[in-house]
């Protein structure tokens, strides 16, 4: 080919734009039987989801052809949910046109991926709208991530982990250094869509949260976790989470979730049945140690250095042979 003609070629190709079937995401199958796969799309969200994600890595599927008989069942039309509708975002990168130049999503999309943002870094919904791409320092060696919090307006640092990273990449592609990671959402319109959401997706366990006020106690009557969820729960997450690893003490946990005080700190301190149940492993007379015994040895291991893990795992190997 010609010069001229392979830059027709490579012009035509990024244009080219292909509309994915939602179908393609879920579990399909033939006459002969049901092909099922891990992580399969279960409905139009899931679906919607994948698709997008799709399109964010090729940046050439803008469109999704639906199934009106799969898709569509009753109660599960989304489009006619008044509740959900979508947010855009113009992308303002150098290579937005790769991933068509708007990301588009649902409210409660943009509600799960911010909600997931808080459990993974402990940040306050306050942060959100100020997040802008720049904001954040990635060290290649470490993997930090670096920002200002807007309540006390003190720098936070806090490792990348697999969810935190695959979200930032998600709402960073396409744009320039110095746009905003998230749409622009009300904190009271986050927390109104949180709580419907989760109410669509039945999260209907009875829980209380009783109070003192005075000499008396209120809100004794169980209503619906839905109901009750906000979104300072992911930062309580967050916090929950790193104690529940139990290979942090509280005062690196207070560092990462910067809580000056340990009266502050103690309020995210939930204590569950689970927990409690722990106790009975007190003076355990149980004779069978060896997984006990296999617990410590990697709880101890994973707290040495690299270069330390390294000259065990030389010594560990030569008492073997």
């Amino acid at each position: 080919m010609t010069e001229e003609t392979t830059e027709r070629v490579h012009s035509a190709l990024d244009d080219f734009r292909i509309e994915l079937p939602s179908w393609g995401f879920a579990d399909t199958g033939t006459r002969f039987g049901k092909f099922l796969q891990d992580g399969a799309a279960i409905d139009l969200a899931d679906k919607l989801s994948d698709a997008g994600e799709v399109h964010r890595v090729t940046g050439s599927c803008p469109k999704v052809a639906t199934h009106v008989l799969w898709d569509f069942e009753e109660g599960k039309d989304f489009s006619k949910n008044p509740h959900i509708y979508f947010i855009e975002q113009r992308l303002e990168g150098k290579n937005s046109n790769k991933y068509g130049e708007t990301l588009k999503i649902t409210n409660w999309e943009y509600v799960k991926w911010v909600h997931l943002w808080c459990c993974s870094i402990g940040c306050r919904i306050s942060d959100v709208p100020y997040f802008k791409v720049n904001d954040f320092t990635f060290d290649r060696k470490t993997q930090i991530i670096s920002w200002i919090q807007q309540k006390t307006d003190k720098v936070n640092n806090v490792p990348l982990n697999d969810v935190s990273g695959f979200i930032f990449q998600k709402f960073s592609s396409g744009k320039s250094l110095s746009q905003n990671l998230f749409p622009s959402l009300s904190t009271q319109k986050f927390n109104k869509h949180l709580k419907l959401l989760l109410k669509d997706l039945r999260f209907n366990r009875l829980v209380s949260k009783p109070k003192k006020v005075g000499s008396k106690i209120i809100d004794t009557e169980e209503k619906p976790l839905w109901s009750l969820i906000s979104s300072h729960s992911g930062r309580r997450s967050f916090t929950k989470n790193l104690i529940d690893l139990g290979t942090m003490d509280y005062q690196t946990i207070m560092k990462l979730s910067s809580h000056k005080t340990f009266s502050q700190f103690s309020k995210y301190i939930s204590v569950i049945t689970e927990d409690v149940m722990k106790s009975r492993k007190l003076y355990s007379m149980d004779s069978d140690t060896s997984e006990s015994y296999q617990n410590q040895l990697i709880s101890e291991f994973n707290k040495l250095s690299e270069d330390n893990k390294k000259i065990i795992l030389g010594l560990t190997r030569s008492l073997n042979k």
